[in-house]
C-alpha cells in the first residue's frame, strides 16, 4: 500500500521524477560505487604511506626510486586521482545545480568544471606516467 503525504491548502508540491533519463542514473550509481571505491583506496594510501612507511622518511625521492618503480604503484595512483576527482567535480556539480536556476551561469560552470577537470587530470597523468622509471639503488 503506497502512503501519501496531506497537503495543506494552498501548498505547492514539487514532484520530481526519480530518474530523469538513464545519464543521470549511470551517474548516481557513478557516485555511490566510486564513493566505496575510494574508501578502500585512500585507506590504502594511508596505511602504506603513514602506517607501513615511516613518515619522516618519506620524500619526492622515495615515491619515485621505491614506490613508483613499480607500474602498480602507478596505476593504483592514477586510480586514486581519477576517481578522486571527477567524484568531486560531480558532487561539485550536483551542488551548483541545486543552487544556481540560471541557466547560462550553469552551462558557464559545467563547461569550465569539464574543461578545469580534464586539465588537472591530464596533468597528474602526465607527473604519473611522465615521471622517469627508476630503480632504487642498494
Amino acid at each position: 500500500m503506497a502512503s501519501t503525504a496531506l497537503q495543506k491548502e494552498g501548498e505547492a508540491v514539487r514532484r520530481v521524477p526519480f530518474m530523469v533519463n538513464r545519464a543521470e542514473a549511470l551517474w548516481w550509481a557513478y557516485m555511490r560505487l566510486s564513493g566505496m571505491a575510494l574508501i578502500l583506496l585512500v585507506l590504502g594510501h594511508f596505511a602504506i604511506q603513514h602506517i607501513i612507511n615511516d613518515v619522516h622518511n618519506l620524500s619526492a625521492e622515495w615515491v619515485i626510486e621505491q614506490r613508483w618503480a613499480l607500474a602498480g604503484w602507478r596505476i593504483y595512483d592514477a586510480l586514486m586521482l581519477a576517481i578522486g576527482y571527477t567524484h568531486g567535480l560531480r558532487g561539485l556539480w550536483q551542488v551548483a545545480q541545486d543552487y544556481i536556476h540560471n541557466k547560462t551561469v550553469v552551462l558557464v560552470i559545467k563547461w569550465v568544471l569539464i574543461i578545469g577537470g580534464g586539465l588537472v587530470l591530464l596533468i597528474g597523468a602526465m607527473a604519473l606516467v611522465g615521471t622517469p622509471w627508476r630503480t632504487s639503488t642498494p
